[in-house]
This record gives structure tokens, C-alpha cells and sequence, in this order.
């Protein structure tokens, strides 16, 4: 492994390392990117960038000591996780950015910036440029959800129903429904923590109440992508999913997929017979 001279070496010769992961710069992932960082509802992560000057003294040779590298990625990480702060704050619930739950419940921004303090590093580190370290945090919406979902309003943890396991023995396996993709391509539709299906009458479709908690943190109450082509999708929505067209309607600040009357028979007919909401088995492809 190349030691912190060599490292800084490098950059001297005119060579950037730059070691950030991949999702960072996806061009698949559905991201919204700002100088502080990146917010990836695809795959549920926020990351924060700090960006820190290594302190060399006038007399001190170009090749800072292995203590003033140290001094200078923490620093990095520290405004990296102020960084995440802020990011969190823009995120979307449902309409609503976090930064106004935050205003009016310190409790829920205490926990936040206690999460954020346990942001992880993202990838290998450092870039190390001009003498300037940055260093990328990051923290999942698992975590986050879990601060901000409340506690009622889900549906309880309970076992398949009977009828559900005997209808679902009666269907061959290559004609059951193993999700609901939403395809929402066409409209101006954001990502959120906690979205709604809505029909062209503002009734609810799916929602928090559909599914558990627990599944509702762990994997989101929706997926997102920007097409079907990832083999991961498989894993929510499995080999044959309802595909629907969202309907261009706006509900809640654009992040309540619109579906037509039709369609929303279809989706609940769908759950009825196969269960896909009790484990979030809904994906929205949004541009």
C-alpha cells in the first residue's frame, strides 16, 4: 500500500488520486448533486464532502509529516459530516424538506446529528490536490428513516393469511405478480423518503399504512431507478412486475406517483392476490 509520502509525492508530479466510490459519479443512480455532496435515493445514501489544507510552516519541505496529514483528514471529515447535516436537511419526505422537521422538533435533530456523527468514510478516501485533502462521508437512509418514520401508522407485522397462500399456490409461478413498477418517465415526479401512489382522484393507492415499519426502513416504501435494466431491481420487484404509467398529475409537491382509476383497480387486484406491499415490492422509474 503506498505510504503518505509517496501519496503526496504523487500529487506533486502533477498526478490526482482520486479514490471517492463509483455511486458518487453514477450516471445511473437517480442523485441530486451540490458542492456539499451527493443525496442518492437509489441507493439510499447521503454523502458529504470536506475538504481540508494539510498546515505547512514556511521552512517545512513540501512533504508534510504523517501527524499533520492526520490533522488534516480529520478536519475533512468533520466538514464533511456538516456537510451530510445540511444535505439531510434538503431531503425530501413527502413535499416537505427535513430541515422543517427539523425546526419544529429538536428531538428529531438532535438524533440526526447524533446519526451524522457516525458517518462512515465512502470509499478509500483522500484527493489529495495542491496540498487540499478531501475526504467523502456518508451516512444511509436506513438510519435516517428510522429517526424520522413515526411510530403508528403502519401496517402490523402479522403472517400470510391463508387465503393469500392458497391463492397464491393456485397461480403458476411464470403468471404471479412479483411487484409494481411505476413508470413516471413522463412527469416531472421527485424522490422521496416516504411517497404515496395516488390515483386521479388524490385517493391513496399505497402508502406508510400499507406496509411495515421495520420493511419500510430497511428497504424504503419505494425503490428508484431510471430503467429496469439493473439486475439488482430483481431483488424488490422480482422477474414479473405490473408495470404501470404514471398519469402526468401533480399531488403533494410532484412526489405522489398519479395513476388512472384503471390502473389503481389493477394495483390493488395485484396486491390483493400476492401480497407486494408488506415488503415494499414498488419500484418508480423517474427521469
Amino acid at each position: 500500500m503506498m505510504n503518505n509520502y509517496s501519496f503526496f509525492k504523487r500529487v506533486q508530479d502533477g498526478a490526482i488520486l482520486l479514490l471517492l466510490s463509483s455511486f458518487v459519479f453514477s450516471q445511473s443512480s437517480i442523485i441530486q448533486r451540490t458542492d456539499q455532496g451527493v443525496i442518492d435515493y437509489e441507493k439510499r445514501v447521503i454523502v458529504g464532502k470536506g475538504i481540508a489544507k494539510i498546515q505547512l510552516s514556511n521552512t517545512e519541505s513540501p512533504s508534510p509529516s504523517d501527524k499533520k496529514i492526520k490533522f488534516a483528514q480529520g478536519s475533512a471529515k468533520n466538514r464533511a459530516r456538516n456537510n451530510i447535516n445540511n444535505l439531510v436537511k434538503q431531503i425530501n419526505y413527502n413535499g416537505i424538506p427535513l430541515g422543517e422537521f427539523m425546526q419544529y422538533d429538536p428531538t428529531i435533530e438532535k438524533r440526526i446529528s447524533s446519526y451524522v456523527s457516525s458517518a462512515y468514510q465512502n470509499g478509500e478516501v483522500e484527493f489529495i490536490k495542491d496540498g487540499n485533502i478531501e475526504v467523502a462521508m456518508a451516512i444511509s437512509m436506513v438510519g435516517l428513516s428510522e429517526i424520522i418514520f413515526p411510530g403508528v401508522g403502519f401496517a402490523p407485522d402479522k403472517p400470510k393469511s391463508v387465503q393469500y397462500l392458497m391463492t397464491r399456490s393456485t397461480v403458476p409461478k411464470a403468471h404471479r405478480i412479483t411487484g409494481i413498477v411505476i413508470d413516471a418517465r413522463n412527469t416531472t415526479l421527485k424522490p422521496a423518503l416516504a411517497p404515496r401512489i395516488v390515483d386521479e382522484n388524490g385517493t391513496p393507492i399505497y402508502g406508510m399504512n400499507n406496509s411495515t415499519r421495520g420493511n419500510a426502513i430497511n428497504r424504503g416504501l419505494v425503490g428508484y431507478a431510471r430503467s429496469l435494466d439493473s439486475p439488482e431491481l430483481k431483488n424488490r420487484i422480482g422477474n414479473n412486475p405490473l408495470i404501470i404509467t404514471a398519469l402526468n398529475k401533480d399531488y403533494s409537491g410532484s412526489t405522489n406517483p398519479v395513476v388512472s382509476l384503471k390502473s389503481g383497480l389493477e394495483i390493488k387486484t395485484a396486491q390483493k392476490s400476492f401480497h407486494l406491499f408488506d415488503e415494499c415490492k414498488v419500484l418508480v422509474l423517474i427521469n
